[in-house]
């Protein structure tokens, strides 16, 4: 799932140039990039993010 997310957000590729990278269809992007993203959003939350998006601070 680590690639999709590089791909998608970090090096800014559109969905199609990451399904031709990749060697999958356009949904499977699709699909992967949901799921990459709610484990993300899963695990920000474990490590003290907050629903709102914000991170609690640390003293």
């Amino acid at each position: 799932m680590e690639k999709v997310l590089l791909l998608r957000k970090i090096q800014e590729c559109s969905i199609q140039e990451t399904s031709y990278i990749l060697g999958w269809t356009e949904a499977k992007v699709k699909m992967k990039m949901t799921r990459a993203l709610e484990a993300l959003k899963k695990e920000f939350h474990q490590e003290g993010g907050r629903e709102d998006g914000t991170i609690k601070r640390i003293r």
